[in-house]
């Protein structure tokens, strides 16, 4: 028998008569009919049992047994596997961490039991960031305005395979009225603003109000034009896809502006850019899109986004909002424009490729980290799928971004030497896009094309509630060893047996083995040595 341990695997096996003394034998691949592959890790055993230490977490082993006596050899015992640091067999697990996940994939369907968790139910949780200690852009919400077309309408026209037209062009400090959204209560109101910038993609315009909280120069808009002009633009169209060109100006509007959203004071949420869909429908054709601005067009923040100090705003602070919301606009085009789709993108997945989009611009997203860290729905079993705009949904920002990057990184350490999914090699994001399916499926099929056949989405959502414990720095449980997520601390659940939604996942404290009983169907136990 083989019982996993932290770095470590502990055999046990019947005795041989007449044998002196045993051999032990490891391999990192199944090979039960023979002993290729396998090397000698130990001899001269007469116990009957060995500790097979120094294991790589996360790593599966398979180990073989051979008894000895004098220059005789028994044939090798059957073969035997296990994984350092992980139980995943039986109903008993060992380990000091007991992952619960639900891997049903429909997050609207009945909730399912733990089972009995009532293992150091008083277990206190240490490891919490305090709220205090957060990055504001932790905070940071981005999202997508639902919008859903009714029979028969259409946008303002059809160019939406990204054939840029140039028909249109703007004066800089002329002025126009756009029509933006109170994102409080999703009332719609008049903004004047003006053309601050014109550049080879983008039209960048700003709040043209004397009372305004900030108002933005046109060298400080000319920035953020050329930052999406040089580096974001292209960015996007090659990793996710296109943009559409309804109004035929060859150009993607950017109106910076204070957002009307719940923003207090710090450590309160705020609405750093929001994408509408309508936007790209005629008012006059469907007037149930009567507040649409009939153009490519997303919305930055300028405050708390650019800080706190209305007078020296920092404009780099929304780059990564642009390339958030692009995303959105692209995906809104393939699914609704393009393939004439009748839904969009699932939102959990929507915003895992838009915070893809971050992460490939600006690097790992700690802020999102630190929420994870710190967050008591993430504590309490929060699905990855069923998303809450009411109901602190900056969890589920947190966990659609580290799933974005640990589907990124489990594709990465299937690439050769030099690649990597952020240098193109790789468009998982693009080929996702461009499934025809809008939800799980369209995740399914990548990961059983580009990391294992076989692998359900289900199982794979288990992987990475694992690989967020382990951070093993290689296989199914870990980011491929990159640092940035070492810092990934999965807050403890202290209570006993509750129900998860499917996606849904709670870490227990344990002490050595458990031997929970009662889970539903699609609940999956992993011990774990953390």
């Amino acid at each position: 028998m083989a019982e996993p341990g932290s770095s470590s695997v502990k055999l046990t096996w019947d005795a041989v008569t007449g044998a002196t003394g045993y051999k032990i034998i490891r391999a990192t691949a199944s090979s039960a009919a023979n002993d290729d592959g396998y090397t000698e890790i130990a001899t001269g055993v007469t116990n009957l049992s060995y500790d097979a230490t120094g294991l790589e977490p996360g790593q599966r082993y398979y180990f073989k047994v051979i008894a000895t006596a004098g220059g005789a050899v028994s044939p090798s015992s059957d073969e035997v596997t296990a994984i350092a640091n992980v139980d995943d067999n039986g109903d008993v697990f060992v380990g000091n961490k007991l992952l619960v996940s639900n891997e049903l994939t429909d997050p609207t369907a009945a909730v399912q039991s733990t089972g009995s968790l009532n293992i150091n139910e008083n277990s206190a949780n240490l490891n919490v960031m305090d709220s205090e200690e957060l990055d504001p852009e932790a905070y940071r919400i981005n999202p997508v305005i639902p919008f859903e077309p009714v029979e028969g309408q259409e946008p303002v026209n059809f160019n939406m395979e990204g054939e840029l037209q140039t028909l249109v062009t703007y004066d800089i400090n002329t002025t126009k009225d756009f029509t933006t959204q109170n994102t409080t209560n999703s009332l719609y109101y008049t903004t004047t603003a003006r053309c601050a910038y014109v550049g080879t993609h983008v039209v960048v315009w700003v709040d043209n109000d004397n009372s305004a909280t900030v108002k933005l120069t046109n060298e400080q808009a000319q920035k953020i034009g050329e930052e999406f002009d040089n580096n974001i633009y292209n960015l996007v169209r090659n990793n996710f896809y296109t943009e559409s060109d309804v109004n035929g100006d060859g150009k993607v509007a950017i109106l910076c502006f204070d957002i009307k959203d719940s923003y207090t004071e710090p450590g309160t949420g705020y609405v750093g850019g929001y994408f509408w869909g309508g936007d790209l429908y005629s008012k006059t054709v469907a007037p149930t899109v009567a507040n649409s601005n009939e153009t490519e067009i997303f919305y930055a923040d300028t405050f708390p986004t650019m800080g706190t100090a209305p007078e020296t705003p920092d404009v780099t602070k929304v780059y990564s909002t642009l390339a958030h919301e692009f995303q959105h606009m692209v995906n809104f085009n393939r699914n609704r424009l393009v393939e004439a789709g009748d839904k969009d993108m699932d939102t959990w997945l929507n915003e895992a490729l838009s915070l893809a989009a971050e992460d490939m611009y600006n690097g790992t997203q700690t802020n999102r980290i630190q929420y994870y860290n710190s967050s008591n729905a993430i504590k309490n079993g929060r699905s990855l799928l069923g998303w809450k705009d009411n109901d602190e949904v900056l969890a589920n920002y947190a966990l659609s971004y580290l799933f974005s990057q640990y589907l990124r990184t489990q594709v990465d350490q299937k690439l050769t030497s030099g690649q990597s999914v952020n240098s193109g090699d790789a468009k998982i994001f693009n080929e996702i896009i461009m499934n025809e399916k809008e939800d799980f499926l369209a995740v399914e099929s990548v990961i059983t094309s580009r990391i294992q056949n076989g692998l359900t989405f289900g199982q794979f959502m288990t992987n990475f509630r694992a690989a967020m414990l382990l951070k093993a720095d290689s296989g199914p449980y870990g980011f491929n060893n990159e640092e940035g997520f070492d810092t990934i601390i999965t807050p403890l659940y202290t209570g006993g047996t509750i129900d998860l939604k499917g996606g849904g996942a709670v870490v227990k404290s344990i002490t050595n083995e458990v031997k929970p009983t009662g889970k539903g169907a699609n609940i999956t136990y992993l011990g774990i040595y953390n």
